[in-house]
């Protein structure tokens, strides 16, 4: 044992040194990663948006990079890049990023004129993320409401309801976007009547129907909605209890609406 530890003893400081010494090659090589998100090569742009999104290391450079507004255009492109995956990237880079909303929204808002209704969505979706930072582009989603997309109308939704409120008299309309066979409508939907409040009490029956809905993330934002509405959702309650048997990783998430239903 004493052997060991002088072993550990004498080596650790030379091999704490090699750490220290050690180049990081995601942050030292040279690359210009703003220049791989416009490749035209589709395998090129995927890694350089994973790598933004999933490496800690390039994180560095992605915040130091976001500190110039001209590179915003670089990632705002890829909301409707022609790879889903590009896609999924762009969105999560800029949702996660709210300390830089007073940049990116303004950038945002023609998109959200765009004739592309994926990069519409899109930049909706991400605009949810910055609540009331994004209040600029209110006037902006609210025609978004009558587009002719589902998925569209439901990001929509939920930005305005994110960020402010949706119109009274556009909620009754949305509602019917429950039963979209697209589940990330179907979520995004749940969300935005969660934001909603009471002003979602018409669709108490059809988030009751969704208690049952095949895709987890969709019933959880149906379980917000519903303990968002507090009393007026007592009908459902005899549809929680015996859920969680049969969803038992959201007990706690099931427990928690029924708590607010019946909260005095």
């Amino acid at each position: 044992m004493v052997i060991l530890v002088l072993i550990g003893g004498y080596f650790y400081p030379h091999v704490k040194k090699k750490i220290l010494d050690f180049k990081w090659p995601e942050v030292t090589k040279k690359r210009n990663i703003f220049e791989e998100l416009q490749s035209s090569d589709e395998h090129t742009r995927r890694k350089a948006f994973a790598d933004l999104r999933n490496s800690m290391q390039v994180a560095v450079i992605r915040d130091a990079y976001m500190k110039v507004p001209e590179t915003l255009p670089f990632l705002v492109r890829g909301l409707s890049d022609s790879d889903k995956f590009v896609r999924r990237h762009a969105v999560s880079i800029l949702k996660s990023m709210p300390q830089y909303a007073p940049k990116i929204v303004p950038v945002l808002i023609p998109v959200l004129h765009d004739e592309n209704e994926i990069a519409q969505a899109n930049a909706a979706n991400v605009l949810a993320a910055f609540g009331k930072d994004a209040k600029e582009a209110v006037p902006h989603l609210l025609p978004l409401l009558d587009a002719h997309s589902s998925a569209v109308r439901a990001d929509a939704a939920m930005a305005l309801a994110s960020i402010d409120t949706i119109p009274n008299g556009k909620i009754a309309k949305l509602i019917p976007l429950l039963d979209d066979p697209d589940p990330v409508t179907r979520q995004n939907m749940a969300f935005a009547l969660a934001q909603s409040g009471s002003k979602a009490k018409g669709a108490i029956n059809l988030l009751i129907k969704h208690l049952y809905d095949e895709e987890d993330e969709v019933l959880v934002n149906v379980l917000l909605a519903l303990g968002a509405l507090g009393k007026d959702a007592k009908t459902a309650l005899p549809y929680l209890e015996p859920l969680k048997l049969q969803y038992p990783h959201l007990k706690d998430n099931i427990n928690r609406t029924i708590s607010s239903i019946q909260k005095e």
